[in-house]
């Protein structure tokens, strides 16, 4: 105990005092009610305030000058609080859980590439190179093979050579995507079993919603757009869940969507049994909700463990998927409820 005290007593003031900077449900919804992009963009600005070497957005203020500087900031604050922390393993966990944008990195250059159409310069993936690969290189590669020939130093390769019959066969990125989602939390709780029990129980309820809420968004996509077995889709279901349950969705996962979100409200998500075909666009933004509360719960507790920091990471895309859904509603000329039906509040 005395351990966990001195090791989190900095880092947990720290992390709440970069929590209180965060714009609040509130902020959001003044925004919503007054419609206009000068005032997000002040707010964001007085809450993050820009690096000397970060583009800010022109005016007039556009929506996707706000993304974009909403996203730079949104590594940077993590960037920030990993460099602080100051014992290695616990580095090494943030570290590892925070390649998560390296990895959508990944997936935009893969779809990119699969596409066979120009980047547009502004889209951030043509900027650097990518694990030390010059992205033309990646975006040269004549095949799946050759691409991955060129991560061969990074630890992307094994898991897309893992995934490239299935890709092969279908034709589909998707069987990349979700190989490198599979890996990336194998190497999460790799990281996270090297901690102290307290750190791990901490935080394990919470990385299991995250896990949950990420199967149930490739569950979804499986069924929507594959004509896949069930026998196939659990070998694609990434481990550490804290809910979904193989053999609900095995039940289940044969008869229509409706069925699978049956199969995901057994496994204990009784809420999204109400969504529909109609309206399941709407159950990445429930489901984020869900990871909110659970992020909530972990800062009311016991503060002097890695959940403290971990829950921030939550908190900071949390704010960062606002500020863009925001930005766009009010481009787009929605009405304040429309605008306000999109925040994850």
């Amino acid at each position: 105990m005395i351990g966990q005290l001195s090791k989190y007593a900095f880092l947990n003031a720290k992390t709440r005092g970069m929590i209180s900077r965060l714009l609040s449900c509130d902020d959001f919804r003044t925004c919503a009610e007054r419609a206009d992009l000068d005032d997000l963009w002040n707010r964001v600005r007085r809450a993050h305030p820009p690096d000397p070497d970060v583009s800010v957005p022109t005016q007039p203020v556009r929506a996707q000058g706000i993304e974009k500087y909403v996203r730079v900031n949104e590594r940077r604050q993590l960037q920030r609080l990993i460099q602080v922390i100051p014992t290695a393993r616990e580095k090494e966990f943030l570290e590892v859980y925070c390649e998560r944008y390296e990895i959508e990195r990944l997936k935009r250059l893969i779809r990119a590439w699969h596409k066979k159409e120009p980047v547009p310069s502004d889209r951030g993936i043509l900027q650097q190179q990518f694990r030390g690969v010059d992205v033309a290189v990646l975006l040269a590669s004549a095949t799946i093979e050759e691409f991955i020939l060129a991560l061969e130093k990074t630890p992307y390769r094994r898991p897309l050579n893992g995934a490239r019959e299935k890709f092969k066969l279908h034709g589909s990125v998707f069987f990349l995507e979700i190989a490198l989602d599979i890996d990336y939390y194998r190497r999460v709780l790799d990281a996270l079993a090297r901690l102290s029990f307290s750190d791990r129980k901490a935080v394990r309820k919470l990385l299991g919603v995250e896990i949950d809420m990420e199967n149930i968004h490739w569950l979804i996509r499986f069924k929507k757009y594959y004509a896949a077995g069930v026998d196939d889709i659990l070998g694609w279901i990434i481990p550490g869940g804290d809910k979904v349950r193989k053999e609900e969705v095995r039940r289940h996962y044969a008869g229509e969507l409706t069925s699978l979100m049956e199969s995901v409200h057994a496994g204990g998500y009784p809420e999204l049994k109400s969504f529909s075909p109609r309206n399941i666009h709407l159950v990445g933004q429930f489901l984020y909700a869900i990871l909110m509360r659970e992020a909530r719960r972990v800062m009311s507790g016991f503060p002097f463990t890695i959940g403290t920091l971990l829950a921030y990471c939550v908190m900071v895309r949390w704010e960062a998927k606002n500020c863009v859904s925001l930005a766009y509603a009010i481009q787009y000329g929605w009405d304040s409820e429309m605008t306000k039906a999109v925040l994850i509040c």
